[in-house]
């Protein structure tokens, strides 16, 4: 009975310092972390100061730059024209995108693709259209 106490106290104490080991360790770097972010900070601050102080030698005024919130949502307005060339290069990457999912439409023409994969025809139809879709900045 004994002999279980101390082997229990034993399991017990390096269950303790795992614990603590891994806690130190999780502590220290987040530690690191936030001095490297701090550094990294004060660096761009230096790099800053010091092309603001260049272009004052050269008698150029400093920068300021400023960030815009651009939202681009669809454009219902605007309608791509497609010429001839254009309708068949989007006839063959939609093929191309069904020939990834059948690899036995290799070799045939758009229209026979679309005849025997309607489905997949129309969601790689989709898929191009909105990827392609004129789109409209909003400030």
């Amino acid at each position: 009975m004994l002999l279980f106490a101390v082997f229990f106290a034993a399991i017990v104490l390096c269950a303790g310092s795992l614990i603590w080991t891994a806690r130190f360790f999780l502590q220290r770097e987040a530690q690191i972390r936030a001095d490297w972010q701090n550094a990294e900070q004060d660096w761009r601050a230096r790099e800053k100061r010091l092309t603001d102080e260049l272009l004052r030698y050269a008698h150029v005024p400093p920068l300021a730059v400023e960030q815009q919130r651009v939202a681009k949502i669809p454009d219902p307005d605007v309608t791509p024209f497609l010429s001839d060339i254009d309708d068949a290069m989007r006839a063959d990457d939609i093929k191309e995108d069904v020939e990834q999912l059948h690899p036995e439409a290799v070799g045939m023409t758009p229209d026979e693709v679309k005849a025997l994969w309607p489905m997949e025809w129309r969601a790689a139809e989709a898929n191009w259209n909105a990827v392609r879709e004129p789109l409209r900045i909003l400030n």
